[in-house]
């Protein structure tokens, strides 16, 4: 986590390939230290699409 333009930024790697189990890990985490620092408002991007090979849509439903 990082703390820039006044605002705090969490960073996550995501799994290479469909790995739903690893992918669910990233969000989790990112969840519980929003939690854990009380942030708002949050932002939540799609993890591991592209090059990372996580289909976008299938991503996005996992959200």
């Amino acid at each position: 986590m990082t703390s820039e333009f006044e605002s705090d930024i969490i960073h996550t790697v995501g799994p290479v390939g469909e790995n739903l189990e690893q992918l669910e890990w990233c969000y989790k985490c990112s969840l519980d230290l929003i939690a854990e620092h009380n942030l708002k408002p949050i932002a939540l991007p799609c993890i591991s699409p592209g090059v990372y090979g996580y289909p976008n849509e299938k991503t996005a439903h996992k959200l």
